[in-house]
C-alpha cells in the first residue's frame, strides 16, 4: 500500500468522507491525553463510559452500546454491531466492523469489503495479549526491534484495515511507533498464514485483567530501555 507517515494518514470512504487510517479506544482522561500527545485524531467509543476529546479536528467512531450514549456527541460514523464472521455487510454501509485477530483473520469477509469498497475497522486486533505466545510472530518482532502487538498493527495497516488500538496492550506512544518500518511481501506472508492456529498457549488460565496489567508493565520496561 502506500507509503504511511503517521496515525493522521487518512484513507477516503466511498461516500468521499476522510478518516484517519488509525483509532484510539480511551478508557481514562490519561491514556487520552497520551494519546493525543501521540498524534492520534480518530477516537472510538465502544461504552457509555469512554472518552474522546471535544475537539473539532476530532473523528469520532461510536461502536456497538456507546451509540445509545450518543446523544451529546455528534460522531463521524455509527456502526451499531460487528459484521459476522465470514460474511458480507450491506453493501450500502462505506464502513464494516469486523472483530478479527492474526489467528482469526476472517479473510473472506476482508475480501467481500474491499470488494465493495467498504472500509473495515477491526477490534479485538491483540488476542487478550497472547501474541508473543505465537513463536513466529514473536521472532519477527525481535527481527524488527519491535512487539508482538505492533507487528499486528502494521500487519492491519498493510491490508488497508483501520486497527482500533486497545490501551490494555499497547500504549499510545508504543502504537504510534510503527511508521519507521514496513512488513515485507514474505513477513505478510507468514502472518497470514497465521490464520486458523490452534492455540492453547501455557498462560491460558490467568484473568485477563492479571495478564493486562503484567503486560504494560513488561510493555513499559521495554519502551524505557
Amino acid at each position: 500500500m502506500a507509503h504511511l507517515t503517521g496515525p493522521t494518514d487518512t484513507t477516503q470512504l466511498k461516500d468521499g468522507t476522510q478518516i484517519p487510517i488509525m483509532a484510539f479506544h480511551a478508557t481514562d482522561a490519561d491514556t487520552l491525553a497520551q494519546a493525543q500527545a501521540a498524534g492520534f485524531t480518530h477516537f472510538v467509543l465502544a461504552t457509555p463510559d469512554d472518552l474522546v476529546p471535544t475537539s473539532a479536528q476530532t473523528t469520532v467512531t461510536i461502536l456497538g452500546k456507546a451509540v445509545s450514549s450518543s446523544a451529546t456527541i455528534t460522531p463521524t460514523l455509527t456502526i451499531p454491531v460487528p459484521t459476522a464472521p465470514n460474511t458480507p455487510a450491506s453493501p450500502a454501509v462505506p464502513v464494516v466492523w469486523r472483530c478479527l485477530d492474526l489467528l482469526h483473520q476472517d479473510a473472506a469477509g476482508r475480501a467481500e469489503d474491499r470488494d465493495a469498497g467498504q472500509v473495515t475497522v477491526v477490534t479485538d486486533l491483540f488476542f487478550n495479549g497472547q501474541l508473543n505466545q505465537l513463536k513466529p510472530l514473536r521472532k519477527m518482532a525481535a527481527r524488527f526491534q519491535k512487539l508482538p502487538e505492533q507487528l499486528a498493527l502494521r500487519w492491519a495497516l498493510e491490508h488497508g484495515l483501520l486497527p482500533v488500538v486497545d490501551s490494555q496492550w499497547l500504549t499510545p506512544a508504543q502504537a504510534t511507533a510503527i511508521f519507521d518500518f514496513e512488513l515485507s511481501f514474505q513477513d505478510m506472508q507468514v502472518l497470514d498464514a497465521l490464520d486458523g492456529r490452534i492455540f492453547k498457549p501455557s498462560r491460558y488460565q490467568i484473568p485477563a485483567a492479571e495478564r493486562a496489567a503484567t503486560h504494560r508493565q513488561e510493555n513499559e520496561a521495554k519502551h524505557h530501555d
